[in-house]
């Protein structure tokens, strides 16, 4: 690396902690973490949700994938937009009502904090194998 790639990465550090140190104070608890306080629309917190699982792999890895393996990434894509479309249909409102923040909070309210608790175990341990895969293709 360069002393040009040093200075990018120490402005952006600098501009982080001088946008962190501006906004200290827009979150008081994990509601308006997560969801601005209720101060904002639905179709807005959605949106920022459905944009949030985009990512870097999103458009190049996937692409990559797809041109690999062919039409099979294109299923695994459209049943993955099918399932946030049966979110929003069947599953937004049940959520709703159970004024949870987080998953887990609606995990403890329901079933209680043992519950809770094997939930937070288990979901750590299976993320282990659910990472992507390199191709074993040549």
């Amino acid at each position: 690396m360069h002393i040009v790639d040093y200075s990018v990465i120490l402005i952006y550090m600098c501009l982080m902690v001088l946008i962190g140190i501006r906004c200290r104070n827009s979150s008081i608890n994990i509601s308006d973490y997560i969801r601005m306080g209720n101060k904002s629309t639905w179709w807005m917190a959605g949106f920022s949700i459905f944009m949030a699982t985009f990512s870097a792999a999103t458009f190049t890895g996937i692409a990559g994938q797809g041109f690999i393996a062919g039409f099979s990434v294109t299923l695994v894509q459209f049943f993955g937009a099918m399932t946030f479309f049966f979110q929003a249909a069947f599953m937004a409102g049940m959520l709703r009502r159970t004024r949870a923040i987080t998953p887990m909070d609606a995990v403890r309210s329901r079933f209680g904090p043992a519950a809770e608790q094997v939930k937070a175990y288990v979901s750590s341990f299976s993320s282990f194998f659910s990472g992507d895969r390199k191709s074993t293709r040549s």
